[in-house]
């Protein structure tokens, strides 16, 4: 986590504000921008250029329009965001490392309109003070707390602490649709997907990642309502004997009850399991049908090879 505290500001000739935001937040390995604005008195002298500087700890220069003058450790980290001309002195800082971590100030020389120097650790005329910190990004996972299967469902992956400018990579553990968006200041990721009988129980996972580097996980279990898994089941019997018949199912919610139907649909019996009396090598193939609350499926045949005596 990065936060961004803006300290007191410094005016020193001018009565020129700037436009900051208290707070700002970002993730480790990732990126920050510190949005800025500043203004300065109406002049009718002829300006001949704009340069703005960002230091760390009142004398690391961290930007600067001459690459030369950055220290190394910020010479490919950072970018001005902002157009000076038009006040704007927003800045970008890429890879933030835990020793970014202390005070941020910026100056603005205006050419053709007055010239200040920075010496002695005395600033003039314009600055701003601000304070970053570092951390980890926040992940939560939605879902409904109840599916059913075959019906499509979404589900939302959200990252905290990414900035527009910093789109992460979220993946999901489950196959099926997914669309990254901006909302509400956070990176989500939403995955649209039908869920089966076998994700019952099984975890939901995604997975924040940054220019191919893992930041963290996040999971929820599944809750899906099925209507069954049947199992057909090759017998081998002789003839003129008696077979049980079992129909298993592993419905969400328990199947309340069972039918057993022959080849053409007509019903031979209601309940499980099915003993079926005197065999014949006419009997046939028979099926059974489980049903609960969300609906009804017939099983895989149940084929009976009979052997004569």
């Amino acid at each position: 986590l990065l936060s961004l505290l803006l300290l007191p500001l410094l005016l020193f000739l001018w009565a020129a504000p700037f436009r900051v935001p208290q707070s700002v937040r970002g993730v480790l390995g990732s990126c920050v921008v510190i949005s800025c604005k500043y203004d300065f008195p109406h002049t009718t002298n002829k300006i001949t250029g704009y340069t703005g500087i960002w230091y760390k700890d009142t004398d690391q220069v961290i930007y600067h329009p001459q690459t030369s003058n950055i220290i190394e450790n910020y010479r490919s980290r950072t970018e001005l965001l902002g157009n000076l001309e038009q006040k704007n002195c927003s800045l970008k800082i890429n890879s933030l490392q835990q020793s970014d971590q202390g005070s941020f100030y910026f100056r603005i020389e205006i050419g053709g309109h007055d010239k200040y120097t920075h010496s002695n650790h005395k600033l003039l005329p314009i600055i701003t003070f601000v304070f970053l910190a570092a951390g980890e990004p926040a992940l939560s996972i939605t879902v409904k707390e109840e599916l059913e299967e075959g019906q499509t469902v979404s589900a939302s992956c959200s990252a905290s602490h990414f900035y527009p400018a910093c789109p992460p990579t979220i993946t999901w553990t489950h196959s099926g649709q997914s669309q990254l968006q901006l909302h509400d200041a956070q990176w989500k990721s939403t995955l649209t997907f039908q869920p089966t009988p076998e994700d019952h129980n099984k975890a939901l996972g995604c997975t924040v990642t940054y220019k191919d580097k893992q930041m963290k996980k996040a999971s929820s279990s599944l809750k899906v309502k099925c209507k069954y898994v049947l199992n057909g089941v090759l017998s081998f019997v002789f003839e003129g004997q008696d077979v049980q018949l079992t129909c298993s199912s592993d419905a969400n919610p328990p199947a309340s009850t069972y039918t057993w139907t022959n080849a053409t649909g007509a019903q031979l019996y209601q309940k499980n399991p099915y003993t079926l009396s005197n065999v014949s090598r006419h009997t046939g193939t028979i099926y059974c049908s489980a049903k609960n609350t969300v609906g009804q499926r017939k099983s895989s045949p149940v084929q009976l090879n009979v052997l004569c005596k």
